[in-house]
């Protein structure tokens, strides 16, 4: 049997019969008592952990008007709707628009539809006009055994139907929630804008009910599978971490050249040429890496390492930069992205990596190439991927050095293996928006110092990996108060140029 418990404004213990009302607004609730035979639960939501391990596992509480932290913990989800519910218009469009999310204006061509999510996956779609009256039958997300999206034959492609889904949770994520309804315009060419949001509380919205049951049963069965027990050593086999982190190439006039001049006719699978319009002209100037995911984050370090000597070898002028960053030259942002699997994606996760990651790299970052956040770059930014996880989009490219390289695979691997002891001391991570935004940059110093120590700790348990000595170099750099710098060729970092090419590239 499973459950879902929702708390009130009065931090008493409810159980919800009928999961689908999330999206209707019936909320039917009685007390957890009438389902538990007699048994006697006090008001507090540490009770909640007596019912973890009985017949009705898995209990998923739904914070709903008990407070205000938003709780990393697994079995707790939508914690934030009391942050939600005190957001305006104008908030919610800020937030997404903090996301890097489009809203509002009106796209051409553009189709309106009503998507239903939980635990940043969506469940159905329908199409629906301004008054959100239906257009148009509700459809279920189809996915494959890796959890993507396909095709459904319906009147939205699979690429179209992906987007959808990430435009949809991000939105949701965006104002701290995990259960939801979000209206989102498709243009034409599939360009897509959020034109509003309702959470579970009082609403009335167009569902299907037996379809939603369908899919929130598969959910929960998916959320038991995950939430069971798993010791340290099977998680560590389990987990793998993948990788594509970006550079491009400069003149000696400051001008980006095109990789395929190099590059094009590589028989590498691992390097790769990325397109981008720049300046109202394509262009092919982004080195992008891709080394084979890896169980041990040592040998992903040593595969990157491996692909910019193969790389060094292929581009043979010696007088061009490689700038990695977040936006070494104005209008190329530069991403790393980071490729997990063996864990489940959540809310709650990508904000641990939010914090594990985004906050030390924000402190550590060469405020030049901030332009990138304009468009690149939110928390929580990612997409699923055809092996089964999914990638973290938010850093920026961290090439700039072996050290920084070395940090960023440490505090990924360290906090997804070890999610649920972080969230269990983190606690909350309602400090995250205000710390990532960087108006106050002792804030941020802080909390960034507050988690690699954490990170560091945690570490520990993994010596085989020795991990604390790939966060030390980043810890120190934020205690000094420094950053990289964007400009300098990533290629002296890495010792891929020999001392007379260092001088002959640079005079």
């Amino acid at each position: 049997m499973h459950m879902l418990l929702q708390v009130d404004s009065n931090g008493r213990q409810m159980v919800l019969r009928d999961p689908v009302s999330l999206f209707d607004g019936s909320l039917a609730m009685e007390h957890a008592q009438a389902l538990h035979h007699q048994v006697e639960l006090a008001g507090s939501l540490n009770d909640v952990v007596r019912l973890e391990h009985t017949e009705h596992a898995p209990c998923i509480v739904l914070q709903h008007n008990s407070g205000s932290d938003y709780s990393l913990k697994h079995n707790k989800i939508n914690a934030g709707i009391r942050r939600y519910e005190n957001y305006s218009a104008a908030d919610m469009q800020s937030r997404w628009k903090s996301a890097r999310l489009r809203v509002s204006q009106r796209l051409n061509d553009e189709r309106l539809y009503l998507v239903h999510c939980i635990d940043h996956m969506m469940l159905s779609w329908r199409r629906v006009d301004e008054a959100l009256k239906p257009l148009g039958a509700a459809y279920p997300a189809i996915r494959n055994d890796e959890h993507l999206i396909e095709h459904s034959g319906f009147e939205l492609s699979e690429w179209t139907l992906r987007a959808l889904e990430v435009a949809a949770c991000r939105a949701l994520y965006a104002l701290w929630l995990d259960v939801g309804s979000v209206l989102v315009a498709v243009s034409g060419t599939g360009s897509m804008a959020i034109r509003g949001v309702w959470s579970i509380a009082k609403q009335q919205l167009p569902i299907d009910r037996e379809l939603l049951s369908e899919a929130i049963t598969a959910w929960m069965k998916r959320w038991k599978r995950e939430a069971e027990a798993v010791d340290h050593n099977e998680r560590n086999e389990r987990i793998q971490l993948g990788a594509d982190p970006e550079f491009i190439l400069v003149n000696d006039q400051q001008r980006v050249v095109s990789a395929t001049e190099y590059l094009l006719e590589s028989d590498s699978m691992y390097v790769g040429i990325d397109a981008l319009w720049y300046r109202n002209k394509l262009i092919h100037p982004i080195v992008e890496l891709r080394p084979p995911p890896e169980t041990d984050p040592n040998r992903l370090f040593a595969s990157l390492y491996r692909l910019l000597k193969e790389t060094a070898t292929a581009i043979t002028d010696k007088r061009l930069r490689w700038l990695a960053g977040g936006m070494p030259v104005r209008g190329i942002a530069l991403g790393g992205h980071l490729h997990i699997s063996g864990v489940q994606l959540t809310p709650r996760v990508l904000r641990i990596l939010d914090a594990a990651l985004a906050i030390p790299f924000a402190a550590a970052a060469d405020q030049n190439g901030a332009g990138r956040l304009r468009k690149f770059g939110g928390l929580g930014d990612y997409r699923r991927q055809f092996h089964g996880g999914f990638e973290y989009r938010t850093l920026p490219s961290w090439l700039v050095s072996p050290a920084l390289t070395k940090a960023a695979i440490a505090c990924c691997y360290i906090a997804v293996l070890h999610n649920k002891e972080l969230a269990i001391q983190l606690k909350s991570a309602d400090w995250l928006d205000d710390a990532y935004a960087g108006e106050d940059r002792e804030q941020l110093h802080a909390k960034a110092l507050d988690m690699l120590q954490l990170l560091s700790k945690l570490a520990s348990n993994t010596p085989e990996y020795k991990l604390e000595k790939a966060i030390a170099p980043l810890q120190h750099a934020i205690r000094q108060r420094k950053t990289w710098n964007e400009q300098d060729d990533i290629r002296k970092r890495w010792s891929l140029l020999e001392a007379g090419e260092i001088d002959k590239a640079y005079t």
